[in-house]
């Protein structure tokens, strides 16, 4: 596999989105995720606080001030102290936030919230017989049926069956042996250009306990009854100076990452978004025809 950097694909979208971002004004920005819907483009990303030693989520609207996103759960029963990987996804057209409540020694949970007229409903996804700690779902839609792809090895598929009180009850429908390799698992949700499904997936690099981050582009044919998947043969990083890692790092196990968060079309652009070595963030943009281009005919 060839590994492609990515520190110099710009443009004019791309350069926009990040000063927005960097207009917070906060400490070390990292893993955003981008989406645009009804003229409006929405953001998430993660930010760690040096005075308060933790790591926030945040969402904002284009343009306009960000919100912790704390805000979206505080309504519910008994909110989570600790929310992470946020990341914006389109169902059906409409908005949807997708996130957990970080690692936990029990069990953590995954929401995805519905983002409506400003407010956001956020639903906890449940599935027997799931992992302790969850991290990335990446959700669908077919046929006006909620989907998920819960992992890419094995290839295993989710159906939600139940919806209501502000849960989503999933189960397994479809669990296939891939040849992908055994340390790829999700990491951005699903984009849709040109009927097939795009997202990039975590590629992980173990040096004893700890590891290297780097992406690989996946797209899928929901179209199909089998849900064709298809890896590409290229890694994704920011460049090869940042495979050398931060010197202040938020995770001891991490020797470096281009983390992938957010993948997006906007304006006839691809847009990807990843964090940094857990301490900064970049936004590309590049032509849908590139992105094809990493995969066969």
């Amino acid at each position: 596999m060839s590994i492609l950097t990515l520190k110099n694909k710009t443009g004019l979208i791309a350069e926009r989105l990040k000063r927005d971002i960097k207009s917070e004004n906060k400490s070390n920005i990292f893993n955003p995720s981008i989406l645009k819907t009804d003229g409006r483009l929405l953001m998430a990303f993660r930010s760690y606080n040096k005075e308060k030693n933790e790591v926030i989520s945040f969402f904002k609207i284009f343009g306009e001030s960000s919100l912790n996103l704390r805000q979206i759960v505080n309504n519910t029963s008994s909110p989570p102290e600790k929310l992470s990987d946020p990341k914006f996804v389109s169902l059906n057209g409409k908005p949807f936030l997708t996130f957990n409540t970080g690692y936990s020694t029990t069990f953590n949970d995954i929401f995805l919230a519905e983002y409506k007229n400003g407010h956001y409903y956020p639903y906890k996804c449940n599935l027997p017989g799931r992992m302790k700690v969850e991290k990335n779902w990446a959700f669908f839609y077919k046929n006006n049926d909620l989907f998920a792809i819960y992992s890419i090895n094995p290839l295993v598929i989710l159906k939600a069956i139940k919806k209501e009180n502000y849960k989503i009850e999933f189960k397994k429908i479809k669990t296939s042996k891939t040849f992908f390799d055994k340390n790829i698992s999700i990491g951005t949700q699903l984009v849709e250009i040109d009927n097939y499904h795009y997202f990039i997936a975590h590629k992980k690099y173990y040096f004893g306990k700890k590891r290297i981050y780097l992406g690989v582009p996946f797209r899928i044919d929901i179209k199909n009854d089998t849900l064709i998947i298809e890896k590409s043969n290229k890694l994704l990083t920011h460049s090869y100076y940042s495979l050398l890692g931060s010197l202040k790092k938020l995770n001891k196990n991490l020797i470096s990452c281009s983390y992938f968060s957010g993948i997006g079309y906007i304006d006839d652009k691809v847009i990807i978004s990843y964090g940094i070595n857990d301490v900064d963030f970049n936004v590309i943009e590049m032509n849908a025809n590139e992105l094809k281009s990493y995969f066969g005919k």
